[in-house]
């Protein structure tokens, strides 16, 4: 998820929601954010302990 994709969806989602879906985007947003972060962590972490080992 890039900063240029989230701003541009923002500044055009915010201005425009009359049904709500703007805060469950930003609620995926922030859950896919949070999970890649993670995701990310955990390969690190593996990838450290498979270096370590060889």
């Amino acid at each position: 998820m890039t900063v240029a994709f989230t701003a541009a969806w923002t500044a055009t989602a915010a201005s425009t929601d009359d049904t709500g879906m703007y805060g469950v985007g930003t609620i995926l947003l922030l859950g896919l954010a949070a999970g890649t972060t993670v995701v990310s962590m955990i390969v690190l972490g593996l990838r450290r302990l498979r270096g370590a080992k060889a």
